[in-house]
């Protein structure tokens, strides 16, 4: 989306309009717009990393995972009320990818207790 959003010559200049604090705005308006396929840029290709990281599976994945829950924590915490949903969202499914990706290779799942005795 970012990619088609560069390309088409979107400057990003509205993003922060609806942030939760003043200063982002500010400090948004003042910064990515002028620079905006830089930075953008630089969005891209973090995405892409981090895409390539998860898709690697193994300690890479955790690593990418971590990195795509600080980007939706910062998402969240400082831009729209709307980004703060969806982040949440998000953050719900990277968690529990995360957490599944630590889970050692034919580690058993759930497991049915029957009489106070966990069932293999």
């Amino acid at each position: 989306m970012n990619a088609s959003f560069l390309a088409s010559g979107d400057d990003y200049s509205g993003f922060a309009d609806d942030a939760k604090f003043g200063w982002v705005t500010q400090a948004w308006n003042a910064v990515v717009p002028a620079n905006h396929a830089f930075f953008i840029g630089l969005l891209i290709a973090f995405e892409a990393v981090v895409g390539i990281l998860i898709l690697s599976g193994g300690r890479p994945a955790r690593i990418g995972l971590l990195c795509a829950i600080a980007f939706h924590v910062a998402l969240g915490l400082f831009f729209s009320w709307f980004l703060t949903g969806y982040a949440a969202v998000m953050l719900v499914a990277l968690v529990l990818l995360l957490r599944a990706e630590r889970r050692p290779a034919g580690a058993p799942g759930l497991r049915r207790v029957r009489h106070g005795l966990a069932q293999p």
